[in-house]
């Protein structure tokens, strides 16, 4: 490769790609680069120019922290006394989420460049371009590690991190119902009565409460009525164009019967159905709570308080719920009516998150607590009216039982008993027992999605 002659010696002459494809390499020997018209020797892991003190440097910083998906961002390599020409590598860290080869359009997780420019400073560039993919991942971040010798080799320089923005996430455009958009990064329809999403266009993962109306009271001396079974899903992927029909229950009413001590009146059913398939997501209406005396509570979403003293308490058919050809993910909420014949006062209906009271040396049966949906607290939906938030509250209670006579003792949406104090509509509430008793509340059915 070089000659010994007479007063000099000859090194031998090779380009840049030359000298790279050369292999077995002796630490020590020399060449002239003609591609960069400098002498070069080999130290064993790289080709030094004539001059060069030993002291590498390496820097990598991206034009951008953050970047959306089909767009790219450029990291630029800073070097100092590394000779130009010099092959650097590259790998993918991954900081966040699941970076990985399907994020980036060439597939590719690592790689190599050459550095150009002189010895006292060089630079490189990498460019990465993001796959515009239709899968929802969230946000992910990756940082890029420069290595020498090999994509296994020694890390000589990390980028700051840099963020992916998913753009893939897809928004639903629809109407109705109310329509709230809070800013909290979220779109609400509640239907207070009957009606119909109607999706547009996109599509995404919503979560979905439906809860039928709630049972009427029992009256003299009757159980309270029980609440309306709810159903829940939190992840049902809608997509349009399509209208899916809402039925919402209304209240049952307090009408008498031909016994004025008689039965009132179960709620009835409230839903959400596809409009292909078709499936339905149904919140059974509440069973009415026992009158007079010795008058069982009735079955329904949540069973209704049983009078006294020899009666039996209302079943909950909400758990029994199947829902055919829903997708699944599902979840029922439906409790029976309070239990304990023999015993006064009239026992509570049941709520969607627990059985209605029996007394407990109160001198009332409470009925049954409301299960807590917290993605739909009260105090968002400001077009609601105040009785209603402050029923609802901030953990979103639906489907509290009636209270059973006498007494004050009622729970979150659910009426009092005693004198029949009033249940609060569209909580599917269980009416309260009593001389006056009162009528079961009214379903709601609410809906989310990202937008």
């Amino acid at each position: 490769m070089s000659k010994l002659n007479a007063n000099s010696v000859e090194m031998g002459s090779l380009t840049t790609t030359q000298r790279n494809a050369l292999s077995s390499v002796a630490t020590g020997t020399v060449i002239y680069n003609s591609t960069t018209a400098t002498g070069q020797i080999y130290d064993g892991t790289d080709w030094i120019d004539f001059g060069d003190n030993g002291t590498k440097t390496y820097s990598v910083s991206p034009s951008t922290s953050s970047v959306n998906e089909g767009s790219s961002v450029t990291f630029t390599v800073t070097t100092g006394n590394v000779p130009s020409g010099t092959t650097l590598y590259w790998t993918t860290s991954v900081i966040s989420g699941t970076v990985n080869a399907s994020d980036f359009s060439d597939s590719a997780t690592s790689g190599s460049f050459t550095v150009t420019g002189t010895i006292v400073s060089g630079t490189g560039t990498i460019t990465r371009t993001l796959a515009n993919d239709v899968t929802t991942e969230g946000s992910e971040s990756f940082q890029i590690q420069i290595r020498t010798g090999s994509t296994s080799g020694t890390v000589v320089a990390t980028s700051t991190t840099v963020t992916i923005n998913d753009t893939s996430i897809p928004i639903i455009t629809a109407t109705g119902g109310t329509k709230l958009t809070p800013g909290n990064g979220f779109v609400y329809h509640i239907w207070t009565s009957p009606g119909s999403l109607s999706i547009s266009s996109g599509s995404g993962s919503c979560h979905l409460l439906v809860v039928g109306s709630g049972g009427d009271g029992g009256v003299c001396g009757g159980g309270g009525g029980g609440a309306g079974g709810a159903v829940y899903h939190p992840s049902l992927t809608l997509s349009g164009p399509a209208t899916f029909p809402v039925t919402v229950a209304s209240s049952p009413g307090i009408s008498p019967t031909n016994n004025p001590c008689g039965y009132r009146n179960a709620g009835s059913d409230s839903s959400f159905t596809s409009p292909s398939g078709p499936w339905s997501l149904v919140g059974k209406g509440g069973g009415a709570g026992g009158g007079a005396d010795s008058q069982h509570g009735l079955s329904g979403g949540c069973g209704g308080g049983n009078s006294y003293p020899n009666a039996t308490n209302g079943g909950a058919t909400q758990p029994g719920q199947s829902h055919p050809g829903a997708p699944g993910g599902w979840t029922n909420y439906g409790f029976a009516g309070g239990q304990n014949p023999g015993s006064s006062p009239g026992k509570g209906g049941g709520g969607t998150g627990s059985a209605g009271g029996t007394d407990g040396g109160r001198g009332h049966a409470e009925g049954g607590a409301a299960q807590p949906f917290s993605v739909f607290p009260g105090p968002l939906f400001t077009p609601m009216p105040s009785p209603w938030q402050s029923a609802v509250g901030p953990t979103g209670k639906f489907g509290g039982g009636g209270g059973g006579s006498p007494g004050p003792g009622s729970a979150e949406g659910g009426g009092a008993p005693g004198p029949g104090g009033s249940v609060v509509d569209n909580t599917g509430g269980g009416g309260a027992g009593g001389g006056s008793a009162t009528r079961g509340a009214s379903g709601v059915v609410i809906i989310r999605y990202p937008g």
